[in-house]
């Protein structure tokens, strides 16, 4: 009978699975709801497909021409990965994409629960021939009718053509049956749905399943993927991606070296008027002054002056070529357009101011695809290169002055050497100073001549940077939902679910629901346990009764015996609780008639004075009693009652209940009336008040050889267990073991010995009367 508290709480598989397999049905039918959610979400949802490649994103110039003109328009474009994989992934890119694959028309399938998209064929084409508001989607429900004719969003009142314009509202379209296109035949007594949307929304179907990443960190190779709900768009998508990706970086490229041409091109046209008139005059003056030949002066003269033409002539290509920059920038007509780099002017600050204004300029000029010039963004880019405009010229003054300054310096040189040659003829310096403008013009000319050539070859040899290593293909399953992962979720929430609600119901419960948890929250022994009894009556011992009731209180009177084995005399066994309703009353009796039809003479005491019960339940009118003896002259052999049916079985009732309990147990006749109890009977059966209420079992203590303190399941709360321990603990009352009442088999995964009953009995709370308890079956487990 020893219980030993267990200190930790460990945890028990087989006690765990014993006691949640009771709610079996529950989780049979949380299962069944789970896996049959998870079936019509698999069977309905719109499966996603995933389709992949391979790019690599090259490191390389922009090829062709290979000297200091190369990259006539300053712009090197980054190396970087992750400025690629933005420009794959941006809405530009992505427009690009829809609009080639003509994604802003597409045609679904309507099922009776799920609508389809069909791609790549479709048994119909719709055009727009008019339409009122571009910014507005169309929706077209469509029901074929036969091989001509077919209704429109439901309405079965008017029949419309194939291959005729038909007016819907102020837009006006018209839908081509298309029957030579591959699996079309089947789909012709379908429902269908014909969307058409703008670009800008369009272009969320390519964008929004769109995902892209680096293969390594240390490689070039970036793996491209679309989830959508079809396998050949996904593929057509990234195939698409990639041939839009590679002509918008070649159309970057020749963007710069086409402009550069057509400035060439105009320089040439000016040169060539120049050059002209140069050699006509230099026609004109030989034929002028009949010069054919004319002697070589000195050679030393010659020489130096020879010398300083040729530098001279590469200064004046220099100022020219300051001229034209710095004409091309004052002209407000290219205010917004590129400007040519150096032209072999080799300063450094120059190149980096072009390099910069280019840069800008190409920047704004992409920035006005999506917008407007009255944007803030464009504004900002304006003011920028209106700055950068006038840095460029002030620099091409400098370098100007600079190079006028030295031109100054070899002309003084050169008027020097020609004062020396006093004899030459004026006619020939004059001619001299023709030829001299005649080959700065042939120099620049040539020079001009031979970079567009250069950009010509840079033209027809720009190639893209990328290249497709792997071509897209697609999973045949489908990676969303996922049907392992969506059933094992549902497998598991499907014991989850009711485990967590058990859980739930039971850290809520605040009522003791076993023997297990009076174990494990108190030291004080079980004596023994009652079922739950079904019996109309309080009394269920009797001598012929073999019910599981009856059992158990023979097992209790067994057990007794280990409580009384060291009292001398007449044992008294008393019986109290913590509140009223827990069943004190109706085990105080069986337990007597338990004693009594053993043989041994005993009387049951009626001292719950507050609420007396024994009468009552036994069914006996009430008489005078315990309080008419003490405040009466009434002898305490009058006082016994005989019980009918049982054989040495007594009460003595209450009496009438007084207004001080406590007071009235504590008088001197109440230690008479125990001393003659003893002489006449052989076990004496007390039902007190209960001990969490008022004090008056601990008054009557005294007199009890040990103490019954009954507990019932789903009635005693289980903070109560805290006073019944501290009362065991403090030892107020004789030996104390604990009774647990109300068991029930069916609603415990525990038995008791070797008996397994379903039996039970529900008694009344405060006076009245409880009808028979009857147990809720499993389906009513939360009432």
């Amino acid at each position: 009978m020893s219980n030993t508290r267990s200190a930790d709480f460990s945890f028990s598989l087989r006690e765990f699975l014993l006691y949640y397999l009771r709610f079996w049905p529950w989780y049979l039918l949380s299962l069944a709801l789970a896996l049959g959610s998870a079936f019509l979400y698999l069977r309905y949802n719109v499966p996603i497909y995933n389709a992949n490649a391979t790019l690599l994103v090259k490191s390389e110039g922009n090829g062709g021409g290979g000297d200091k003109f190369e990259d006539m328009f300053f712009f090197k474009k980054g190396d970087n990965l992750v400025d690629e994989i933005e420009i794959l992934k941006s809405r530009n890119m992505a427009r690009r994409v829809a609009g080639a694959m003509n994604l802003q028309t597409r045609y679904y399938a309507i099922g009776n629960v799920k609508t389809t998209l069909i791609y790549p064929y479709s048994p119909f084409s719709f055009e727009i021939i008019k339409k009122s508001d571009s910014s507005r989607s169309i929706n077209l429900k469509l029901t074929p009718l036969n091989e001509h004719e077919f209704f429109l969003n439901d309405d079965q009142g008017k029949k419309y053509n194939y291959n005729a314009p038909f007016q819907v509202g102020n837009d006006t379209y018209i839908i081509k049956r298309v029957d030579s296109l591959p699996g079309t035949k089947e789909l012709q007594n379908e429902e269908y749905l014909l969307v058409w949307e703008p670009l800008e929304s369009a272009l969320w179907l390519v964008k929004g399943g769109l995902n892209i990443a680096k293969v390594k960190d240390e490689s070039n190779l970036l793996q491209l993927s679309y989830n959508g709900i079809h396998t050949e768009l996904g593929k057509e998508i990234l195939r698409q991606l990639v041939v839009e990706y590679q002509e918008a970086s070649v159309e970057d490229k020749n963007q710069i070296a086409s402009r550069t041409n057509n400035f060439i091109n105009d320089r040439l046209g000016i040169i060539t008027r120049e050059l002209g008139d140069v050699e006509k005059d230099l026609q004109s003056f030989k034929q002028k002054n009949n010069l054919i030949n004319i002697e070589s002066q000195s050679d030393n003269y010659l020489g130096e002056i020879s010398t300083l033409d040729r530098q001279l002539t590469d200064l004046e290509v220099r100022l020219n070529v300051i001229n034209f920059l710095r004409s091309y920038l004052e002209n407000s007509k290219n205010d917004f357009n590129v400007v040519p780099t150096t032209l072999g002017i080799d300063e450094p600050a120059l190149g980096q101011l072009v390099a910069e204004y280019n840069t800008l300029q190409l920047k704004r000029e992409a920035e006005l695809k999506t917008t407007t010039a009255e944007n803030p963004t464009i504004k900002i880019l304006d003011q920028q290169l209106n700055k950068l405009r006038l840095d460029l010229n002030e620099n091409l003054r400098t370098i100007f002055s600079s190079t006028d300054l030295t031109r100054k310096n070899l002309r003084s040189k050169s008027e020097s050497f020609k004062s020396s040659i006093t004899s030459m003829p004026l006619k020939e310096k004059e001619l001299l100073e023709i030829k001299r403008q005649q080959g700065i013009k042939e120099a620049l000319y040539l020079y001009l001549l031979q970079k567009r050539e250069e950009t010509a070859i840079s033209l027809a040899s720009t190639i893209s940077n990328s290249k497709l290593i792997d071509s897209p293909i697609a999973s045949s399953t489908p990676v969303k939902p996922d049907r392992k992962n969506i059933q094992t979720i549902a497998l598991f929430l499907g014991l989850l679910v009711p485990t967590a609600l058990i859980y739930l119901r039971e850290l809520l419960d605040d009522k003791i629901g076993s023997r297990k948890e009076i174990e494990k929250m108190t030291d004080a022994p079980i004596l023994g346990e009652i079922g739950h009894s079904k019996a109309g009556e309080t009394l269920v011992v009797r001598p012929n009764s073999r019910n599981a009731v009856s059992e158990q209180f023979r097992m209790l009177r067994s057990n007794l015996q280990y409580l009384l084995n060291n009292v001398e005399g007449t044992p008294v066994i008393m019986t109290t609780s913590t509140f009223s309703g827990e069943g004190k009353s109706f085990i105080t009796i069986n337990l007597a008639a338990a004693l009594a039809i053993s043989g041994r003479k005993t009387v049951i005491l009626e001292f719950d004075l507050r609420k007396p019960k024994i009468i009552s339940n036994l069914g006996l009118k009430r008489s005078e009693g315990f309080t008419n003896y003490l405040v009466g002259n009434f002898k305490a052999e009058s006082l016994p009652i005989s019980v009918p049916g049982v054989e040495n079985l007594f009460v003595i009732p209450c009496g009438a209940i007084p207004p001080n309990p406590g007071e009235m147990l504590s008088d001197p006749k109440v230690d008479q009336l125990f001393r003659y109890l003893s002489r006449e009977f052989d076990a004496i059966v007390m039902d007190t008040a209960p001990v969490g209420l008022v004090s008056d079992a601990q008054i009557l203590s005294k007199y009890a050889s040990c103490s019954l303190y009954v507990v019932r399941l789903n009635y005693t709360l289980k903070k109560q267990l805290h006073f019944i321990e501290d009362l065991y603990r403090e030892e107020k009352l004789p030996k104390m073991a604990l009774l647990v009442n109300d068991i029930d088999e069916k609603a415990s995964y525990y038995s008791y010995g070797t008996y397994h009953y379903g039996y039970g009995y529900g008694y009344g709370r405060g006076n009245e009367y409880f009808e028979p308890e009857v147990h809720k079956p499993w389906w009513k487990f939360w009432g």
